[in-house]
């Protein structure tokens, strides 16, 4: 089940496990069992935190299937996180409330039912938390629908592959190429994939005729087969509303009921006229009800307290963990990652405590204290007074298409090493040499056709530059490529050539090393409020190494908008001031400024840290007044605008200085920054994407940390596309303000601004409106924007303003009008401003409903709405922004010349200078090298090799596989590939099968340096790449001994040659299996030596 969940549940461990037994032998605890057993409902009393949840655990393990019904989505919220960690994936389940409630999508709404369905129908003891409306609202299919949407597939059953297929396509299924999303099937001859909404990975059924052969899972990013299936079972679709039914109706006398806050949850069924339908539901089910009044019922006191809270004040810890040691009680603590674990555990042992707590990793709402002499349960981020974070476990997030960015279409266009730019037309069959390949054809200049093997695609890549730029088609056979290339390669040797002076002169520099990380770095760090992921951790690991180095950092922290680089910047700082050093933070705007002042000063209000601000929003007073005590050491961070590179400001002991978004500042200040790297560290933070290629290509130039790696609960932005209309606002921000959230209405003209605003008031005269733009006085802003983040507007009606990082979580509906007038990367960094929570977000992109859209702005567009996904616009924008951040790094010669050539072309080409200059300089940096010789060897085959239409009919998958095929640098990569291509499509035909032998021996070619093969009736003949030196002496001595004793011949001429006769029986097959097998026992015997 793909609930997003960091730890899996539970067969925990021991101490949980301990845990639960001591808890079973509670007596009150105990006492709940009797009750189940004899079908009597009852009253619960003392039950704080997840205690609730593992009473549910307790009666799934008497057999019996648990409705747990919460009036307040914070409370089912709480329910599924808990019951997610103490039972296994398949007894947890969610029947969701209306969107506006329950903050859902309906594409989640849809799995929720269909899997809720699946598994209350199964009989098995089952938890299925949900409010109560579901009780009375018809959210299930009918038990005789439930025969239809049903499905039972099996090895050896025949439910037809036509059948099949529409079955699916009733259920609202949709056709494509490659099932990547829930509700998606793909047809490849006699394969269907299926990606059903009730499974986490879809299905691979493989058909013989109407039989079913094969049934496997596989992963929906590589396509690969993941394991074999013997059965499952499909449910197609939920309730349509033709005979509907309600919870009641799948309801058994067995079933339990848990209901939370009873009396609101009757005045729920009172206001939609259904208090006799839940009454007579609730008195004919074994009841558990918990905060009730009710007197006629048995109540059982559990007498459990609620965690206290201990502010993250270590020393109120200790002494509780003594007092409860004292009296006979274990204590358990629940850490929300291993990394709080670790950082918890380093904390406790270093108070000297009586009984050392028991550690495990689990994210549970709240701790409890039962009597003395029983075992407590604490969870750290109460211990630390964090808030507590509502995990979605319930978030099904779609495979995003990203790994398709670089598929061509046809009229793309395309950069070829040897010829240059020009336009793709899509896939040829030709006949070469008498025998038929597929190619494809590239239009030059001219009208000039190309068509390029796939022997020499490696060499072709799609087009990257800037949004809008078109480049110019070259013309073939006037040398214009050549003095292009020359041109740029002398460019890129100069540029290596200067990062690796600046390498060894930044090896050269003396600098200061800070402490190594004590309690102090500790206790902030776990006071975090949210789980760090990997690549954060990553990153936070990469600086604070860097710092405690001698040598002055340097390092770029790169990743998506809301993905966690200011926390990575608030450690190094704490570190420093830890460290005895000051701190500045360098920013582009004012706005920026004040939100990094209130979030340092919010974060570090325990560590009796002095943050002070120095921007417009300062009067010249107070900003005398931030200086004196800046000189003076009495301020630990400065956060400020370019007004803090000016020379009146003078730090007392600056040892850190972070940059935020370099790129946006002038020529002069980039020129101070600059003397400053060479004295203190720095840290240099930006949401412009590095591509990882470019990050190996500058190792050792300049230092870089990439977290590519979306928050845990980060969730998808609903994206929709719409002309300007009354309707669609007035109910898009409406819809926000019902659930106390806050829009941003994005107008990017100063001049009709307040006719917007005003047109707006006239629209929702109960919301409250306030604009903001860079043209109003500083002192208006700032109070502008402390007035809308402290919820005093509902809707902020702003120019692009609000671009650049704003956090502001309650945020989460966007509104950007005349949409089409922005670019790609605009409309990115935008978006990206919302859905900075838990909660779902939405952007609605505007147009105007007279004039039509252009077609280059319907793209973009369409691209932000299609890659709505996690990461997904984070990878759409890549080659646009891949662009900008060149140009950004390498200044603007570089990124003219990146025009001229493509950006894939322009850093393959700084990679080999680059690895070329390393070698010579003998610096240690690892950098990839190919294992491959760069010519392309010249192979005689005698038979027909393509992959044919009716085994792989889309031809922008055929092209992808082409590309993967000729990439192959050796036998492993091309066997793996092979077995991809099978899995995916079955078994190739001969026409497959005969492309994969000549690919293997080209490769076989290669990795022998054998300039050309050639197949005939009569012989196989190889020839040897004619080399000097002590290297080519031994290999030819390495062939000459391996084929000593063999049918094979060595010939002494120039160049040498191998040659191999056939017997004349012998088929084509034959022959070819004969040559591979050669390269193969060839290139292994060089290997071996």
């Amino acid at each position: 089940m793909d609930l997003n969940v960091q730890q899996k549940p539970t067969a925990f461990m021991p101490v949980v496990d301990n845990f639960r037994e001591s808890l079973y032998n509670y007596p009150p605890f105990a006492s709940i069992t009797p009750h189940i057993l004899r079908n009597e409902s009852t009253i619960l009393k003392g039950v704080p935190g997840c205690l609730k949840a593992f009473i549910v655990s307790h009666i799934i393990k008497l057999k019996r299937r648990i409705l747990w019904i919460s009036p307040r989505n914070a409370n089912r919220e709480a329910a599924l996180s808990d019951l997610i960690q103490l039972l296994s994936e398949d007894k947890v389940g969610f029947l969701p409330a209306p969107q506006a409630v329950d903050d859902i999508t309906p594409f989640e709404a849809r799995i929720f039912r269909t899997r809720a369905l699946q598994n209350w129908t199964s009989s098995q003891p089952f938890a299925l938390v949900t409010e109560p409306s579901s009780v009375w609202l018809k959210l299930l299919p009918s038990k005789q629908e439930l025969d239809r949407i049903k499905i039972q597939l099996s090895q050896g059953s025949s439910p037809g592959r036509d059948s099949l297929i529409d079955r699916l396509l009733q259920a609202g299924y949709s056709r494509v190429d490659m099932a990547e999303n829930r509700g998606e099937y793909a047809v490849r001859g006699h394969i269907l994939d299926i990606f059903p909404y009730t499974h986490d990975t879809p299905l691979r059924i493989e058909f013989w005729g109407n039989r079913l052969e094969s049934l496997r899972t596989f992963d929906p990013a590589t396509q690969r087969t993941i394991s074999h299936l013997e059965d499952t079972i499909l449910f197609l679709s939920q309730a349509n509303g033709v005979d509907a039914e309600n919870l009641i109706s799948y309801s058994t006398p067995d079933d339990v009921l848990l209901i939370e806050d009873p009396e609101d949850c009757r005045l729920l069924a009172t206001q939609s006229s259904n208090e006799e339908l839940w009454d007579k539901f609730c008195e004919n089910q074994t009841t558990i009800y918990t905060n009730s009044p009710r007197q006629d019922l048995p109540k059982i006191d559990i007498q459990a307290l609620p965690q206290a809270d201990f502010g993250g004040k270590m020393g109120n810890l200790v002494d509780s963990f003594d007092q409860k040691s004292r009296r006979g009680s274990e204590i358990l603590i629940a850490c929300d990652s291993e990394g709080q674990l670790e950082r918890l555990r380093d904390l406790i042992s270093d108070k000297n405590v009586a009984q050392s707590p028991k550690y495990f990793v689990a994210h549970l709402s709240g701790g409890f204290h039962l009597p003395d002499g029983f075992p407590s349960l604490l969870t750290d981020h109460q211990i630390f007074k964090r808030p507590r974070r509502r995990r979605s476990y319930f978030r099904f997030r779609n495979f995003s298409p990203i790994q398709h960015a670089d598929t061509l279409k046809q009229g793309d266009y395309v950069v070829h090493e040897n010829f240059g730019i020009g336009r793709y037309l899509g896939l040829r069959t030709i006949n070469v040499g008498g025998h038929v390949r597929e190619c494809l054809q590239i239009e030059y200049r001219g009208r000039t056709t190309l068509y390029v093997r796939l022997e020499l695609l490696k060499k072709l890549q799609k087009y990257s530059g800037r949004e809008g730029f078109v480049p110019p088609l070259t013309r073939i056979g006037r040398g214009e490529w050549e003095k292009i290339r020359k041109k740029a390669q002398k460019a890129v040797d100069n540029l290596a050539d200067d990062l690796i002076k600046l390498y060894a002169l930044r090896a050269s520099r003396t600098g200061y090393a800070h402490l190594q990380d004590g309690s102090l770095q500790l206790e902030l760090e776990a006071a975090f409020e949210y789980e760090e992921t990997p690549d954060q951790l990553k990153a936070i690991s990469d600086v604070k190494s860097d710092m405690e180095k001698p040598n002055p950092m340097d390092r770029l922290v790169c990743g998506d908008v809301g993905y966690g680089k200011t926390e990575v910047a608030l450690r190094a700082a704490f570190k420093a001031i830890v460290s005895g050093k000051q701190v500045g933070i360098l920013v582009p705007t004012t706005l920026l400024a004040q939100q990094h002042f209130h979030g340092f000063t919010d974060r570090l209000r325990e560590s009796a840290v002095e943050v002070e601000m120095l921007s417009r929003f300062r009067t010249k007073m107070q900003q005398q007044r931030i200086l004196k005590k800046l000189s003076a050491g009495q301020v630990d961070i400065l956060i400020g605008t370019h007004r803090m590179l000016s020379r009146d400001v003078k730090f007392n002991n600056l040892g850190l200085l972070i940059v935020d978004e370099e790129h946006r500042f002038g020529v002069r200040h980039k020129e101070r920054l600059k003397k400053l790297r060479s004295e203190v560290d720095v840290l240099t933070l930006t949401a412009t994407p590095i591509p990882r290629t470019l990050h190996m290509a500058m190792i050792g130039a300049r230092d870089m940390s990439l977290i590519n790696t979306a928050p845990q609960d980060r969730l998808p932005i609903e994206t929709e596309i719409a002309p300007f209309s009354q309707e669609l606002i007035t109910e898009a921000i409406l819809r926000e303000i019902d659930r106390k959230g806050q829009i941003y209405f994005v107008h990017n003209r100063v001049q009709s601004i307040e006719v917007i605003k005003e047109m707006l008031e006239r629209w929702l005269p109960e919301v409250r409106f306030v604009v903001a733009h860079g043209q109003m006085p500083e002192k208006q802003l700032e109070e502008t924007m402390s007035a809308f983040l402290d919820n005093k507007y509902d809707c902020l009606v702003s120019t692009m303003i609000i671009e650049s990082g704003l956090d502001l979580p309650n945020v989460n509906t966007m509104i950007i009008n005349r949409a089409d007038r922005f670019g790609l990367a605009q409309l990115y960094q935008l978006r990206g401003r919302i859905g900075r929570s838990n909660r779902q977000a939405y952007a609605y992109l505007l147009t105007s409903p007279k004039l039509p859209v252009s077609d280059p702005a319907y793209k973009r567009l369409d691209a932000i709405r299609y890659c709505s996904y996690l990461g997904a616009g984070f990878q759409l924008a890549m080659k646009d922004l891949e662009i900008r951040g060149a140009g950004e790094i390498f200044g603007a010669k570089q990124s003219g010349l990146i025009h001229s050539v493509g950006f894939d072309l322009y850093q393959k080409m700084l990679q080999d200078a680059l690895t070329d200059l390393k070698e010579d300089s003998h610096i240690g940096i690892s950098t990839e090298t190919t294992q491959l010789p760069d010519f392309e060897p010249k192979i005689e085959f005698p038979l027909d090799a393509y992959l044919p239409t009716s085994y792989v009919e889309a031809p922008g998958q055929r092209v992808n596989l082409y590309r993967k095929l000729s990439s192959a640098r050796n036998y492993s990569e091309l066997d793996s590939i092979v077995r991809e291509i099978t899995d995916r499509y079955g078994t190739p035909p001969s026409l497959a099968k005969n492309l994969f032998d000549l690919v293997e021996l080209k490769l076989g070619c290669l990795l022998n340096r054998f300039p050309k093969l050639e197949i005939n009736r009569n012989k196989l003949l190889a020839e040897m790449e004619k080399q000097d030196g002590d290297d080519w002496h031994r290999r030819l001595n390495v062939i000459v001994e391996k084929l000593h004793g063999t049918d094979v011949e060595f010939s002494g001429n120039e160049p040498p040659e191998i040659l191999l006769k056939w017997e004349s029986e012998e088929t084509w097959n034959k022959k070819v299996n004969q040559a591979k097998n050669l390269l193969r026992k060839l290139h292994d015997a060089d290997l071996q030596k």
